[in-house]
């Protein structure tokens, strides 16, 4: 676990967000979860404030099959991206690589929403995950007709103005 300092007042979300892949469906002789429309633009934590710094600290990863199995079933790299509604931007450099089950992976990654400034006002942001990725079926997985995946965020709001202009005055890039 990384331990970061902030504010008592933070708020603590745990998120948990499942991705879905049919077998043959969309993709015949796949799982495809690129190309199944449910698992873009899902939302993740609903909504998010323009007053407010969010901290995401933890991430969890697993599927309803062993994780044996589903590491011999990728074909192409399974991944978490996450980004903010409004403006699509990503919170993160690139996605995170969905392949080892973890529970309470340690992580630091910051993000806000410009979401109620006088650019965009009265329209909420959301923050939303695309799961990316393509299982083959190896042995081990003939009869499973689909897999579910579920993805757990911890994220703290933080909401402390004098932290957010101290943060903001030491991380103008970001």
């Amino acid at each position: 676990m990384i331990i970061k300092k902030i504010p008592a007042d933070s708020r603590c979300y745990d998120t948990l967000t499942f991705f879905n892949a049919a077998f043959n469906v969309p993709t015949p002789g796949v799982y495809d979860f690129t190309n199944t429309a449910a698992n873009n633009g899902v939302a993740i934590l609903a909504p998010i404030h323009a007053n407010a710094i969010y901290m995401i600290e933890q991430l969890g990863f697993s599927a309803t099959v062993p994780e044996a199995a589903y590491l011999e079933a990728v074909q192409v790299q399974t991944t978490l991206s996450l980004r903010k509604a409004i403006d699509g931007q990503s919170i993160l450099a690139r996605p995170i690589p969905c392949l080892k089950y973890t529970e309470g992976a340690g992580t630091v990654q910051y993000f806000w929403t410009q979401a109620g400034n006088s650019q965009v006002m009265n329209v909420q942001d959301q923050l939303l995950g695309d799961f990316r990725g393509v299982l083959i079926q190896p042995p081990a997985l003939v009869g499973v007709a689909a897999i579910r995946v579920a993805i757990a965020i911890r994220i703290y709001e933080i909401i402390s103005r004098t932290w957010i202009i101290n943060f903001k005055a030491r991380n103008p890039m970001v």
